[in-house]
């Protein structure tokens, strides 16, 4: 299968690739930074280096004209980023409009399968709507009108996949290097891996907070995936996230929107 890759020489789109590589897929990628001198970037897997919001729609065009596959892993913008009044409108630009017209410009490719890589927010806030949580923040709400923007541009000649991710430490390489993440590094030096619990943060123990908010970092807990952690951090490439990628390119498997 020929799948073309945004954001593969990013932590989770270089494992990505190593993965899809494994089964044996045919790839191309996008990227905006290139890879870290000590990492060993896959010779078969064409990159090319460039901003995605940057390019026109003749060029996206051209670059997935002839792929059946397509996975964004370029992440847009998540709750980090500390935009200025109005908030929403930097987030939808970033993470609806982008996906909106990559996922349209893809269906004129003639791209069948798609994955876009989204938040474990989307999960909260389906799971309790009571809480409001689009209605609180920006970026939650982005990501819930990311589904439905793409969903429309995708009619019904493309499938779209989200994969729903939790926060995810790591870096490319092992040893120090522009990529690394020192937070993480700190982490499990302090930490060992497999030990690694969330704990309650000091602004969540104030007994005037909402019962709701207990609720939450409750539901945070029980959905601490270790495993996950720990294949991540350790470099490897057969963790169940990105097995579940596998699962959504491979034409033969089930297929779950949204």
């Amino acid at each position: 299968m020929k799948t073309f890759v945004i954001g593969s020489t990013g932590f989770l789109g270089y494992y990505t690739v190593l993965e899809l590589l494994k089964h044996g897929h045919e790839i191309d990628s996008l990227s905006l930074t290139p890879v870290p001198d000590q990492v060993p970037f896959p010779t078969e897997v064409g990159l090319t280096l460039a901003d995605f919001n940057q390019l026109d729609d003749e060029d996206i065009l051209n670059k997935l004209t002839g792929f059946d596959g397509l996975i964004f892993a370029a992440g847009g913008a998540d709750d980090r980023s500390l935009p200025q009044k109005p908030a929403y409108a930097f987030f939808k630009k970033y993470n609806v409009d982008a996906t909106q017209r990559l996922i349209r410009l893809a269906r004129q490719a003639g791209v069948k399968r798609a994955v876009v890589f989204s938040s474990y927010f989307v999960h909260f806030a389906r799971k309790w709507p009571e809480l409001e949580l689009a209605e609180k923040h920006p970026y939650i709400r982005s990501r819930l009108d990311q589904i439905n923007a793409a969903n429309e541009a995708a009619g019904g000649e493309l499938v779209v996949n989200y994969l729903l991710l939790p926060y995810i430490f790591g870096g490319l390489c092992q040893e120090k290097c522009r990529f690394g993440n020192p937070w993480w590094t700190m982490l499990t030096i302090v930490f060992p891996v497999s030990s690694i619990q969330p704990e309650v943060p000091p602004w969540f123990r104030s007994t005037k907070l909402p019962v709701r908010r207990w609720r939450l970092w409750n539901a945070v807990k029980q959905k601490w995936n270790i495993r996950l952690y720990r294949t991540i951090s350790a470099g490897s490439n057969s963790s169940a996230a990105f097995r579940s990628i596998w699962e959504s390119l491979n034409p033969s498997s089930p297929c779950r929107i949204g």
